[in-house]
């Protein structure tokens, strides 16, 4: 070969290196295009809903030996790319390069760890959950913990009213049941397979039974109040099915219908379970700005709908305090002018029992003074007829006496007689 064509051998190679560059920084160009796409698409609607490992491999440095293993491992990842052209898989590199905007967060749901799925999230959040109740010191801190993942999740005022009253009895078991409830109806298999709560989850169907007859004995309440034309009592009654009924719908482990509503529970589920900022923007991350979005606006709306419902119940039972305050005021004020004419009754009464007892007193000083005057007089005539007595003892004495000297009168006046008449009678007789 001559010097020309060793000339333009050199040239050729010098091209075809260039070209090869050019073709390498092209592709690395459109990679980057195609990697920022896809983070975009994803951020707008989503991971997928299913799919993938549970858990990514580990995160491999740029300097590291085997990171071009890492970069060209193909995660199964199913979502529509750029130019509606479906992507299947994607490098665990770009969901670490995703999850990195996320933030180390502040709560223990939140920080950086990448996932493949939403219902991979939906594990992860669930393990974390589960792990966190289980290390609480106590049943405070359990009770704590588990009530600031739910009270968001109200959807109605009455479910709402449940956690309250159950936060404030200490019930832990019903706030942890509801969150077994509250992840079944997003993913019933994983509960299924590892409830908080497996003494109520093993109840719940018997417990629905027994709320679902007591419905229906409040119903056929209602029905005879009814019939015997009694409107209060059938109105009360089916306002008591009514609370049997929301009860039941609460406790019912309704499973998702299809799709779009799990992708609805599931972003709804993961966006009130926390309310800071990184957890917040790690969930829009998840489920997607439209799924977020929709989730959000759609809980205002029930937020809103329980701000009128206890708007209009507070204005009812104002209307219902009012009218029944005047009525007790209006007691309150007639009984009030019994009171006072009772008391002044009252007041005259004690005033003549005040007189009343006055007289007793005077009557008694002067019972006293009797008393003691016929105590006197009592000594005074004992002792007289102890003198008495005495007199008398001495009179007889006396009569005993005279009575004595008079049978000695009459005696010698006897005597005397018979004497006179023996002598007298021998005179007689001698003449």
């Amino acid at each position: 070969m001559g010097l020309f064509g060793k000339i333009l051998l050199g040239i050729n190679l010098l091209a075809s290196g260039g070209f090869v560059y050019l073709a390498l920084q092209d592709w690395k160009g459109r990679q980057s295009i195609e990697g920022a796409g896809l983070r975009h698409l994803i951020l707008l609607y989503g991971l997928p809903l299913e799919g993938g490992p549970d858990k990514l491999p580990a995160k491999v440095e740029p300097s590291a030996d085997n990171y071009s293993d890492f970069v060209n491992d193909e995660i199964p990842f199913e979502v529509e790319g750029p130019g509606s052209v479906k992507t299947k898989h994607v490098s665990p590199a770009l969901l670490y390069a995703y999850f990195a905007q996320a933030g180390a967060g502040s709560t223990e749901l939140g920080g950086a760890e990448p996932v493949a799925s939403q219902m991979a999230e939906v594990k992860r959040v669930w393990g974390i959950i589960r792990t966190t109740l289980d290390k609480a010191p106590d049943n405070p801190t359990k009770l704590r913990i588990a009530f600031a993942w739910l009270i968001l999740q109200a959807e109605t005022i009455e479910e709402r009213s449940d956690y309250l009253e159950w936060a404030a009895r200490g019930n832990v078991a019903e706030l942890t049941h509801e969150l077994d409830l509250k992840f079944h109806r997003v993913a019933p298999k994983l509960v299924e397979g590892s409830t908080i709560n497996p003494d109520l989850w093993s109840t719940l169907t018997s417990r629905i039974e027994a709320l679902t007859k007591e419905r229906d004995t409040a119903l056929k309440a209602a029905a005879d109040a009814e019939a015997a034309g009694n409107a209060a009592e059938a109105e009360a009654k089916r306002g008591e099915a009514g609370r049997f009924t929301q009860r039941i719908e609460r406790r019912s482990p309704h499973p998702p219908r299809d799709e779009v509503d799990r992708k609805y529970r599931l972003a709804h589920l993961l966006v009130h379970l926390d309310q800071s900022a990184a957890w917040q923007k790690r969930v829009l991350m998840i489920v997607g700005i439209t799924q977020y979005v929709k989730a959000v606006d759609s809980h205002s709306s029930l937020f809103k709908e329980m701000l009128d419902r206890v708007e209009r119940l507070i204005a009812n039972d104002q209307e219902r305090f009012s009218d029944h305050y005047a009525l007790l005021r209006g007691q309150a004020i007639k009984r009030t002018q019994l009171v006072l004419e009772r008391a002044e009754i009252k007041r005259q009464l004690t005033t003549q029992a005040q007189k009343d007892q006055d007289l007793v007193n005077q009557r008694t000083l002067q019972l006293e003074d009797l008393t003691a005057q016929r105590t006197a007089v009592k000594a005074e005539v004992n002792q007289l007829l102890a003198k008495q007595t005495l007199v008398e003892q001495k009179l007889f004495a006396i009569e005993r006496d005279i009575g004595l000297t008079l049978e000695d009168i009459y005696r010698l006046d006897a005597e005397l007689r018979q004497r006179e008449l023996e002598v007298y009678g021998k005179q007689k007789g001698g003449k």
